[in-house]
């Protein structure tokens, strides 16, 4: 028997809480990525194939996304919270943070292709042939149009 967690905070609550957390996230990185790159920090942002560029970018848009919920926070539009499968939730974490963990020590390639396997299969997909392609072609993808097009490197780890 599965058992079921279902928790249903205040629409008002739950959004405020993760826009307020998101929000912090977000301005950290925007904080501390320029710094830690480069020396130049915001000055080089435009230029693509600066190490600041993405983390800038994934900073400024995180802190967007935040400021949107902290707004439908205030105006109590969402809609309730459910959480029907915590181990699915918990599992989602876990490779996510291990992917993050282990990019690099193995490489991108290896670690975007244990994560795509891993969400593979918590999302209910049972075909080993097809995990592996998406897990082998994804990353391989990803990784070309990067390094070859963008001239953005990814951590090439061993692999």
């Amino acid at each position: 028997m599965e058992s079921r967690v279902s928790y249903r905070p205040s629409p008002r609550n739950a959004d405020t809480i993760t826009g307020a957390l998101t929000l912090a996230l977000g301005l950290t990185a925007l904080m501390l990525a320029p710094g830690e790159v480069q020396s130049d920090g915001f000055r080089q942002f435009g230029n693509v194939r600066s190490p600041a560029f993405f983390p800038i970018l994934a900073g400024g848009a995180t802190a967007a996304i935040s400021l949107i919920l902290l707004v439908r926070g205030a105006l109590q539009a969402a809609p309730p919270i459910s959480v029907e499968r915590p181990g699915r939730v918990l599992t989602v974490t876990a490779a996510l943070t291990g992917a993050t963990a282990m990019i690099f020590w193995v490489g991108y390639i290896a670690a975007a292709a244990a994560l795509i396997a891993a969400l593979s299969l918590t999302f209910g997909n049972r075909r080993p042939v097809v995990v592996a392609r998406l897990a082998l072609a994804a990353p391989v993808a990803i990784y070309l149009l990067f390094n070859g097009v963008l001239d953005v490197l990814l951590p090439a780890g061993p692999f």
